[in-house]
Formats: structure tokens, C-alpha cells, sequence
């Protein structure tokens, strides 16, 4: 018959000091203490942007520019307004508006607007002056209306969008104050209150050069 022996008292401690001796490494590994990681530890490229702090990293000298992209296709010529001296091109149309307005005191009190062209007419001929009022047909010579204003070579047409407590009313050259002309470089308007108080007419021109 076989007896068990029993393991001495010396061997069951050396069996216990080697259980906690492990465990004692395995803990090492997984909770390394703080700032125990040095350089000579870290494999090279293995660590990651994230694994760094906000300015831990310095930022590298800017590289330099780029190669220049290839040049573009050239546009298509724009509209030949060339000025010169100053002049409108013959067949070239100039657009505007005007709103001469006032408060009168009295009737009979006047407001004006001067309008410049800003060029000369090509000719040096003052345009002919044409006044359309609301609601009147226009002539052959002022082909357009007063939200898409036109006019034939050599005419200054003046459209009338409305008017307030206006009285008379005249389309001038403010060279000479010729009423029902206009000068090479622009025109005016002139208007007068029909009672007191706010008075006022606006409305828009186009000049074509002959």
C-alpha cells in the first residue's frame, strides 16, 4: 500500500513566492508607471501623431511653392468701346435715369437736375431731344421704354416714369438753357411745383451717337 507524501513546508513557499513573482510581472507589463517609458524604450516610427500632446511635435519649415499650372485658353474678344478722345463710338448707346425733386414754398417754385454723358458726342452735333410723357406713344427716333430706355443714332430720348404737384416741365441744354435741346456732353431737366409743397418727376434717358 502506497502513503501520500506531503510537500515540506520549504518547497510551499517557494511555490508561493513564484506565483506572486509572476503576477508581479504581469502587472508590470500591463500598468507601467508614469514617465517609466524613456527614448531608449520606444521602437522608431511606431508611435502616432495622437500619441503626442498639442506642440509637442515642431511644425517643419514651409516647403516651397508649387510649379505654375499650365496658361489658360484666350477669351474672345470683348466689344470694340474703344473711346477716343473722349468721343461715344458712332452707333453706341448711352443709358441713364434722372429725378429732379424739391419742396416748394410757393407755386411756381423750380428744381432741376443736370445729367452728364461723361464722353462727347462722336459729331460734335447736339443730339435731338425727344420728351416722351406716361401713357403717350413714342416716336420712331425713341424705339424703347422707360425700363429698357433706346434711341436712334443721333437722338437723346428722355421717358417719363411719373411726377408729383409738377406744374411745366423742360428738357434743356444746360450750355445755353435752350428748352427742348440738349448738349454734346448732356442735358437737363427742369421742373416747376404746381402748388406748395413736395413736387418732383423722375424717370430715365438713352443717347445713341450718330
Amino acid at each position: 500500500m502506497y502513503s501520500i507524501r506531503r510537500p515540506s513546508p520549504a518547497l510551499v513557499i517557494a511555490l508561493i513566492a513564484l506565483f506572486f513573482a509572476l503576477a508581479g510581472t504581469g502587472y508590470a507589463v500591463s500598468r507601467l508607471p508614469k514617465n517609466s517609458v524613456t527614448t531608449a524604450q520606444v521602437k522608431d516610427h511606431s508611435l502616432l501623431a495622437r500619441d503626442f500632446k498639442a506642440g509637442q511635435i515642431p511644425r517643419g519649415a514651409q516647403g516651397l511653392p508649387g510649379p505654375a499650372g499650365p496658361t489658360g485658353d484666350k477669351g474672345s474678344p470683348g466689344d470694340p468701346w474703344t473711346l477716343s478722345n473722349g468721343l461715344i463710338p458712332s452707333g453706341k448707346t448711352l443709358r441713364g435715369v434722372f429725378a429732379p425733386a424739391a419742396t416748394a414754398e410757393s407755386t411756381g417754385d423750380v428744381a432741376q437736375e443736370s445729367v452728364s454723358f461723361g464722353f462727347s458726342i462722336g459729331n460734335g452735333a447736339n443730339p435731338v431731344t425727344h420728351f416722351i410723357e406716361v401713357g403717350t406713344p413714342t416716336p420712331p427716333e425713341c424705339p424703347g421704354t422707360v425700363h429698357n430706355p433706346a434711341a436712334q443714332p443721333g437722338h437723346l430720348c428722355v421717358y417719363e416714369a411719373g411726377d408729383d404737384n409738377v406744374g411745366t416741365y423742360c428738357v434743356f441744354n444746360p450750355v445755353n438753357d435752350a428748352c427742348g435741346a440738349s448738349a454734346v456732353r448732356g442735358f437737363g431737366v427742369f421742373i416747376t411745383a404746381a402748388q406748395p409743397g413736395n413736387f418732383a418727376m423722375q424717370g430715365a434717358w438713352a443717347v445713341t451717337a450718330p
